[in-house]
């Protein structure tokens, strides 16, 4: 009898969520918006120190789908392999950005974070309502 199949990597994880959002953006065009955050890669130290210059940051989930649904600003995944857990800099950093409006969401599973996003896209759009757009009888306070 054959053992256990090994959990699969995060970047298995992480990199058949990522065609699952190419193949589905014409159902749900907001996922061209999405963009992985290359923190994990190896690098010499002299690209790590240009890209911290360019503003790399320690702690960003691995991928940032900017776009508005219900009461979230947008969608943050960090990609896991089952069993580990995000580092306090990770951690640190989907706090803050949760203090900001954003949902951030570990993932073990490719399907747990297919489900996430396909849920998430299905809310309604959030959209900032212009003051040209507001109601006429609305006060001028309102309409920001």
């Amino acid at each position: 009898m054959p053992g256990k199949l090994p959990a699969p990597l995060e970047h298995q994880i992480q990199a058949a969520y990522v065609e699952w959002t190419l193949l589905n953006t014409a159902r749900f065009p907001a996922l061209a918006l999405g963009f992985a955050v290359p923190n994990a890669a190896r690098r010499s130290y002299r690209l790590a120190a240009r890209m911290k210059k360019e503003g790399l940051r320690s702690g960003v989930p691995d991928f940032v789908l900017p776009a508005a649904r219900g009461k979230y600003t947008g969608l943050m995944i960090e990609f896991k392999r089952p069993g580990e857990k995000p580092t306090q800099s990770q951690k640190d950093y989907m706090g803050l950005a949760e203090t900001e409006g954003w949902l951030c969401v570990v993932c073990t599973t490719t399907e747990a974070a297919v489900n996430l996003t396909r849920d998430y896209l299905l809310e309604p759009s959030w959209r900032r309502q212009s003051a040209a757009d507001a109601a006429p009888d609305t006060p001028p306070s309102a309409r920001r």
